[in-house]
């Protein structure tokens, strides 16, 4: 099996624009990590379920959820949660449902994009054209989470990986 890191915050990071001075305003970014897998019951319906993750192996599909919360004592507006790909992983890009990322990376989060990305193709005939960013592709997401964030106030983010 592949060893899953257990630091599964993954260096997610948030940061807010108030219109007030920063003082008093705190982000915080807590993110967990479960397995998601098949079980069948003994009538052969097929549920996922999601279990505690300490070890994945190749194929397995692992559920981030990201809990961006405003532990200052400021209402924070314009926050943004950023978080990489785990190594070794491909991001579900169905799994990317409301609310989906507003921007992502294809190069370690040098650049940016709007999500989903695109990507130039040159065509055999010489022809440019824009496509669609395969999964594997993906090395960061960003959110731009809509509306304030009054203190104590938290916004939930998810999305899914599979294990290379």
């Amino acid at each position: 099996p592949v060893v899953v890191g257990l630091d599964v915050r993954q260096h997610a990071t948030a940061k807010a624009d108030t219109e007030a001075s920063q003082v008093g305003t705190e982000e915080e970014v807590r993110a967990a990590a479960l397995r998601e897998v098949a079980v069948t019951a003994p009538d052969g319906k097929i549920t996922l379920v999601r279990q505690p993750l300490t070890t994945a192996s190749v194929g397995d599909v692992i559920v981030y959820t990201l809990t961006a919360t405003n532990t200052g004592t400021l209402p924070a507006s314009g926050a943004v949660v950023e978080d990489p790909i785990p190594a070794g992983t491909t991001v579900l890009l169905e799994s990317l449902a409301a609310p989906r990322p507003s921007l992502a990376s294809l190069d370690g989060g040098k650049t940016w994009n709007a999500y989903p990305a695109k990507v130039k193709q040159t065509l055999a005939n010489g022809t440019e054209v824009e496509l669609a960013a395969p999964a594997e592709t993906y090395t960061h997401l960003r959110w731009a989470i809509d509306g304030t964030l009054n203190p104590g106030q938290s916004r939930e983010l998810s999305f899914k990986v599979r294990v290379k």
